[in-house]
C-alpha cells in the first residue's frame, strides 16, 4: 500500500466520522428544541398556577375586608 492510498483511507475515515458527528449534532439540536418547548410549556403552566393562586389570595382578602367592614359598621350602629 502506498503512502497516498493510506492518506486517502484516513481521509475517508475522517470524512465518515465528520458526517456521523454532524448527524449526531443534528439529532441533538432537534432534541434540544423539543425539550426547550416542553420546558417553556412547563414554565407557562407554573406561571398560570402562581397567578391563579395570587388571585385566590386577593379574593380571600376582599371577602375578609368586606366582612370586617360590615362588622365595624354593625358595631357602630349598635353603639349609636
Amino acid at each position: 500500500m502506498s503512502r497516498g492510498a493510506c492518506g486517502e483511507d484516513r481521509y475517508r475515515v475522517l470524512v465518515e466520522r465528520v458526517r456521523a458527528v454532524e448527524g449526531d449534532n443534528s439529532a441533538l439540536v432537534l432534541e434540544n428544541e423539543q425539550q426547550r418547548g416542553q420546558y417553556e410549556k412547563c414554565l407557562d403552566e407554573i406561571a398560570n398556577q402562581v397567578i391563579y393562586s395570587e388571585l385566590s389570595i386577593v379574593q380571600v382578602n376582599v371577602v375578609f375586608v368586606r366582612t370586617i367592614k360590615h362588622f365595624v359598621i354593625s358595631c357602630g350602629t349598635r353603639n349609636v
